[in-house]
């Protein structure tokens, strides 16, 4: 991963129901350092709309509060909100 645009693939192949570089591939493990986080959540905001991830990727921590997220990877402790003015999810 050199570039910008080889990162944004990459990142975008990990989304695809079956990606070049499975992650859930048990055979090949994981040696990362884990953060101390509480799982990801996704709950109603305000307004009541719900919170929703779809084809992403959410890391520890992550809170999403009546936002939409799609076909994106959320680094830890994120937090998504609804945004006033923008379509209900």
């Amino acid at each position: 991963m050199g570039t910008l645009d080889s990162y944004y693939d990459s990142h975008m192949d990990l989304i695809r129901p079956l990606p070049v570089f499975n992650l859930y591939n048990y055979s090949w493990p994981l040696y990362t350092h884990q953060i101390m986080a509480p799982p990801a959540k996704t709950v109603r905001g305000p307004s009541g709309q719900p919170g929703v991830a779809l084809d992403s990727i959410v890391s520890p921590g992550v809170l999403i509060t009546g936002g939409r997220v799609e076909s994106s990877v959320l680094s830890p402790k994120v937090v998504v909100e609804h945004a006033p003015g923008c379509p209900s999810p």
